[in-house]
């Protein structure tokens, strides 16, 4: 491994222990709130949503991306699949959580009720109401939301439209003129196969097209129509929400501390 890739492996080890972290963080704040909806929020949705984050950037990094040239096995490729879906789903879904928990906390929008529509639409960390309500109460949180905004923007692209369209979708290999051509010679074998009812041979000649070509860590994005590279992603989303997490952390710990 060569000094760039060892230092990206030191990387993603300490954003998933600074997650880890923050999650605990979460989990002990709620420990300390009387109200249940705040409490709610914080346990079952700011902290568990941090753990599967954790957890999907553990899984992974367990599939050795870095360095890799050989395309990843199908179930390999399906898991990598799932944990970059899930990483975005939740990510999201804590920003949610810490609108929720922060304007039961701090009562930032007097009596609201998550079964009223309006209200729903009124908390959101980066919706107008909920802008007004903070800034001049918690200047500081207000200034850091709002130099999120162009990160809330793209990865708000990515998240969507799993929810509601095309999920995510890392790309399988790169293929050469050579590879192409060799593709399409065993999609042809393949069809013949099929034709004949010879199963095994079409699943074996399919197999093998699965390895043609090489391995580059990038996912697709039906929505933006572009292509990242996963770890620069990841751990750039991540660190756009360690600080946020952290701002939040402390007002609702000082709110503690005041009560």
């Amino acid at each position: 491994m060569n000094v760039e890739d060892s230092n990206r492996s030191i990387e993603i080890l300490r954003t998933i222990k600074l997650l880890g972290t923050q999650a605990k963080r979460f989990v002990a704040l709620s420990d300390f709130q009387a109200n249940q909806n705040a409490k709610r929020h914080l346990l079952f949705g700011v902290g568990r949503r941090l753990f599967l984050i954790q957890h999907s950037l553990k899984r992974i990094d367990g599939l050795q991306l870095i360095g890799r040239r050989n395309p990843l096995e199908s179930g390999a490729r399906r898991d990598l699949d799932v944990f970059l879906n899930s990483f975005y789903i939740h990510l999201r879904g804590i920003l949610d959580n810490l609108a929720w928990s922060s304007a039961y906390v701090l009562n930032l929008l007097g009596e609201i009720s998550e079964d009223n529509n309006a209200d729903r639409r009124r908390v959101s960390l980066f919706g107008k109401d909920y802008l007004k309500a903070i800034h001049a109460r918690f200047p500081n949180l207000h200034q850091l939301i709002e130099s999120s905004r162009d990160w809330h923007r793209d990865f708000t692209d990515l998240r969507d439209p799993i929810a509601h369209r095309i999920p995510l979708y890392s790309i399988p290999s790169f293929l050469t003129k050579s590879d192409v051509a060799e593709l399409e010679s065993l999609k042809s074998q393949r069809w013949i196969a099929l034709n004949n009812e010879d199963y095994e041979l079409a699943a074996h000649l399919m197999k093998n097209g699965l390895k043609l070509g090489s391995f580059e860590p990038f996912f697709h994005s039906d929505e933006t129509d572009q292509l990242y590279d996963i770890w620069d992603k990841l751990l750039s989303d991540s660190t756009h929400l360690l600080p946020i997490l952290e701002a939040f952390a402390n007002e609702l710990r000082m709110s503690v501390t005041k009560g």
